[in-house]
């Protein structure tokens, strides 16, 4: 007896989620730009999970079962490497600008500089998790997710490139130059196969969310500030060579490649 057939990419309705999350972005920055309020950016700030939402709810008219959205059973290393991976490659960036001479430490004021910004951290959290919480339910755990029958090499690799469009300043902002650009679409794709591969590893959206919220607060600039350490000529960005290895050690664990199984099913509590 035949078994029910293999699951596969809802492509009409992926292709509308990624119109709309780019759309509702970029619409609102361009008008901030030219003058409007600047409470319009909170739209492009979550504009991937109102477009999640709308695919979900309006269009495909289903509910959230897929979405991974449980937290229970997550194994501790999980969480563990969640928090400490980005405090590691945005080191490891910080001191790479060091040593190549992109980057002027000044070791003597690091003492009065550093308590400070230890105690700012649970604040810049916060601050940031209410951003990127609409980030994570909108790329992991609806376009990854919707993606997950193609592949993972292809579903992270094609949102790690919908995800590096939805950066508008990317493309119109000041520093919008093809170096730049180049090296931020490497940035992105890097930690898009990261964020994938954690999702797809834990079964939970809830540890991509801790990932991202640790790697915006911990970022180069924000470790360099705490080292007073001055920018005087960068030539690559901060994370390009950690951000690669990373990706090179989880392809070489297998991180990537394809089990041919069926999605995952979620976690009880995810059961709406």
């Amino acid at each position: 007896m035949n078994g029910p057939p293999p699951p596969a990419v809802p492509w009409r309705q992926v292709a509308l989620f990624i119109a709309l999350a780019l759309g509702l972005s970029l619409g609102p920055y361009l008008l901030v730009k030219r003058g409007a309020d600047q409470l319009l950016l909170l739209l492009s700030y979550s504009s991937p999970l109102l477009a999640a939402l709308i695919v979900r709810k309006v269009v495909a008219r289903e509910g959230f079962a897929d979405a991974h959205l449980g937290i229970r059973g997550v194994k501790a290393r999980y969480w563990l490497l969640s928090a400490l991976m980005p405090l590691a490659w945005n080191t490891a960036g910080a001191l790479y600008d060091v040593i190549t001479g992109s980057c002027q430490l000044h070791a003597d004021a690091m003492a009065s500089t550093l308590p400070g910004w230890l105690l700012r951290r649970p604040v810049a959290w916060s601050a940031v998790a209410l951003v990127v919480v609409f980030e994570e339910l909108g790329w992991r755990s609806h376009l990854v997710e919707k993606l997950r029958p193609a592949g993972p090499v292809v579903a992270f690799a094609i949102c790690g490139l919908v995800w590096f469009s939805w950066h508008p300043q990317v493309w119109f902002g000041a520093s919008a130059t093809w170096p730049h650009g180049l090296t931020t679409l490497v940035d992105v794709m890097c930690l898009s196969f990261i964020f994938g591969w954690l999702y797809y590893a834990s079964g939970s959206v809830w540890p991509c969310l801790v990932l991202h919220v640790s790697n915006n607060t911990l970022s180069p600039d924000s470790i360099k500030g705490a080292l007073t350490c001055v920018a005087e000529k960068p030539i690559v960005s901060d994370v390009v060579l950690p951000l690669l290895l990373t990706v090179v050690v989880l392809w070489k664990l297998g991180a990537f490649v394809s089990r041919g199984d069926s999605p995952r099913p979620p976690r009880p509590a995810e059961t709406r």
